[in-house]
C-alpha cells in the first residue's frame, strides 16, 4: 500500500468511529428523553382519576354478548348449508346449556360426525369435507368462541381428512373419519384419559384429608367419587362464585353419593383454607409455559393455597395442552364475556313480595337500554406456573415444567395420524 492509500484508509476508519460514537450519543439522548416522557405521564396519571369509560376502553376488544339475539337471526340456511345439528349445538353454546371445555369438545366431535355422515359428495372427498366443515366451524365460532382444546380437536379431524387414502370410496372415507378418527379420539383421548387421571388422582387422597376444589370440574368429580368408592375417609370443601354457581352442581352430586361436603363462596376462602390439606383443580387449557387457564377465580384459589403451603394438583387430559403462552391466549380475550342476564340476577327467594316469573329479580330491569351501564364479567383467568405443584395427566403425575414435552409428543402424534 502506498502512503496515500494508507492515509485514505485511516481517514475512512476515523470517520466510521466518529459516526458510531455520534449514533451512540444520539441513542442515549433518545432513551433519556423517553424516560423523562414516561415519568411525566406516570406523574400525570397519578393525579387523574379513571372514569368508567376509560376502564371499559381497556376491555373494548372483548366480544359483547346479547342474549336477546337469536343465533339464527339473519342467516339463510339454504345458501350456507348449515347442518341442523350445528344449529342446535350453536343454540346450546350461546345459551350456556353446554358448559365446560370437555363437554363442548365432545359435542363438537359428535356434530362433525353428523355433518360428515350426511354429506353429499360431488367432487373430491377431501376438498368437499374440508369446505363443509369450515362452514360449520365458522357458524359455531360466531356465537361462542372456541377454547384451545377445541382448536386441537379441529386440527386432528382436518389433518385426518387431508391424509385420507384417495383410493377409498366415499362411504369408506366417511366410515374411516367417523369411526377410526372421531370415535377413537373421544374414547381414547377423553373418556379413557379421564378414567386414568381419576385413578392416578385418587392415589394422592389419604384418610383424614380435606380436599378443596373450585367450581365444577368433570375430572375432579370423577376423582372424588372414586376415592369415596375406595372407602377413603375424607371431606370436600367446595368453593364457588357468582354468577354461574357451578359448585352447586358438584355439591349436589357429591351429597347424593354420601360424601361429606362444606360449601362456601370465594370471599370466605382465606378463613376456610386453614383446615385444607390438598387443593384439586380442573383446567380449561394448559399452556406451554406451564400456566393454567381455568374458570375465573382459580388463580385466587391457587395463590391462597401457596400462601398456606398447600399443594395444588391440576388434573387435565393431554388434549387440553396448548402450544401458546399466556400472552397469546385468545380464550381469555374472546370467550370471556359472561351472559349479561346471569350477572345481574339475584335469587328471588331472598327478596320479599317478589313477583318474578323466572325465579330471579333484576335490580336494573332495563339494563340493555341503559347507556350508562356497562356489564363486564370474565369467564377465565390464568394461573402462573409458580402456584402449581403437580399436573395429573393420563401419562402420569408430572411437574408443570414438563408440559412442553407432552405438547411435543402430542404434536408428533398429530402429524403421524
Amino acid at each position: 500500500m502506498t502512503k496515500k492509500e494508507r492515509r485514505t484508509y485511516y481517514q475512512s476508519k476515523k470517520k466510521e468511529r466518529e459516526q458510531n460514537e455520534e449514533s451512540k450519543i444520539s441513542q442515549k439522548q433518545k432513551k433519556k428523553q423517553t424516560k423523562q416522557k414516561n415519568k411525566l405521564e406516570i406523574n400525570q396519571n397519578k393525579n387523574v382519576r379513571w372514569s368508567s369509560t376509560d376502564l371499559f376502553s381497556i376491555t373494548s376488544h372483548l366480544r359483547k354478548y346479547h342474549s336477546q339475539n337469536s343465533i339464527s337471526m339473519g342467516i339463510s340456511f339454504g345458501e350456507q348449508k348449515i347442518h341442523s345439528s350445528v344449529i342446535k349445538l350453536g343454540l346450546k353454546f350461546s345459551s350456556g346449556i353446554v358448559k365446560g371445555t370437555t363437554n363442548r369438545s365432545i359435542c363438537l366431535l359428535n356434530v362433525f360426525r353428523d355433518v360428515i355422515n350426511d354429506m353429499k359428495i360431488e367432487n373430491i372427498f377431501r376438498d368437499e369435507a374440508i369446505t363443509q366443515l369450515n362452514k360449520q366451524i365458522a357458524f359455531l365460532e360466531k356465537y361462542r368462541p372456541f377454547s384451545e382444546p377445541m382448536y386441537n380437536v379441529i386440527k386432528i379431524v382436518k389433518n385426518s381428512i387431508l391424509k385420507i387414502d384417495p383410493n377409498l370410496t366415499y362411504l369408506e372415507a366417511k366410515k374411516h373419519i367417523c369411526e377410526t378418527v372421531i370415535d377413537n379420539f373421544i374414547q381414547s383421548k377423553i373418556i379413557d384419559a379421564e378414567n386414568e387421571i381419576s385413578e392416578l388422582g385418587t392415589q394422592k387422597i389419604k384418610n383424614g384429608d380435606v380436599i378443596l376444589t373450585y367450581a365444577k370440574s368433570r375430572v375432579i368429580e370423577m376423582i372424588l367419587k372414586r376415592a369415596h368408592k375406595n372407602n377413603i375417609k375424607f371431606r370436600v370443601l367446595v368453593v364457588d362464585s357468582r354468577p354461574l354457581n357451578e359448585g352447586r352442581e358438584l355439591l349436589r352430586t357429591l351429597d347424593k353419593k354420601g360424601i361429606s361436603c362444606t360449601y362456601c363462596y370465594l370471599n370466605a376462602l382465606s378463613y376456610m383454607m386453614k383446615e385444607v390439606t390438598k387443593v384439586y383443580l380442573g383446567a380449561a387449557t394448559l399452556l406451554s409455559n406451564g400456566a393454567i387457564v381455568s374458570r375465573i377465580g382459580t388463580s385466587i384459589v391457587a395463590m391462597m393455597a401457596r400462601q398456606f403451603n398447600i399443594p395444588v394438583i391440576i388434573c387435565a387430559p393431554t388434549f387440553k395442552f396448548s402450544e401458546k403462552k399466556s400472552t397469546q391466549v385468545t380464550q381469555i380475550s374472546s370467550s370471556a364475556v359472561m351472559i349479561q342476564k346471569s350477572v345481574l340476577s339475584i335469587n328471588s327467594c331472598f327478596l320479599p313480595n317478589n313477583n318474578s316469573t323466572d325465579g330471579f329479580h333484576y335490580p336494573v330491569p332495563t339494563y340493555r337500554d341503559d347507556q350508562n351501564l356497562q356489564i363486564f364479567s370474565l369467564l377465565y383467568d390464568v394461573t402462573p406456573i409458580d402456584y402449581v405443584s403437580i399436573v395429573v395427566t393420563e401419562f402420569g403425575l408430572l411437574p408443570p415444567t414438563s408440559v412442553p414435552v407432552i405438547i411435543r409428543e402430542f404434536k408428533k402424534e398429530l402429524t403421524s395420524n
